[in-house]
């Protein structure tokens, strides 16, 4: 017997869908949620293969985090206290969906009580994160759903 990886299956029927179904579906609406549906299948796919993104979203933060304590430990070290504060209290969440809401809840609890050159450097840290979310959530967008939308 052949046993195949979860990946493996998954991209079988990903390639089905896509060379055997996509071609026969007659209706735009129906095209269009076909192709979410593999859209769905390659999410799943990556997360055998790459891991949980909110891992990696999460390993981005709190690497702006540390970088953001350590830069402005010496002109702000309560601002750099409370960023180590939060990036304690993050680990020991154990949840990678509640570790990322409490670091994003913290660092917007830590911009609303800063003001002017503080409040500065915790934008460019949220920023510099921010450009791999971009990136990522970027897969998810599908050219057909959104030119259906006319």
């Amino acid at each position: 017997m052949i046993y195949l990886t979860s990946s493996q299956i998954l991209k079988a029927v990903k390639r089905s869908l896509e060379n055997n179904i996509v071609p026969e579906v007659q209706t735009d609406y129906a095209r269009v949620q076909l192709s979410s549906a593999i859209l769905a299948i390659q999410e799943v796919i990556s997360r055998f293969e790459d891991g949980d993104p909110c891992l990696k979203e999460n390993g981005q933060i709190e690497r702006s985090m540390v970088g953001l304590a350590e830069d402005v430990k010496d002109k702000f070290p309560m601002l750099s206290n409370r960023l180590k504060e939060c990036l304690l209290e993050a680990n020991s969440l154990s949840d990678p969906r509640e570790k990322n809401r409490f670091l994003k809840e913290g660092l917007w609890g830590l911009l609303k009580s800063a003001n002017g050159e503080e409040a500065k450097c915790i934008l460019q840290c949220i920023h510099e994160y921010m450009k791999g979310t971009i990136v990522e959530e970027q897969k998810w967008l599908n050219p057909e759903a959104i030119a259906s939308l006319h």
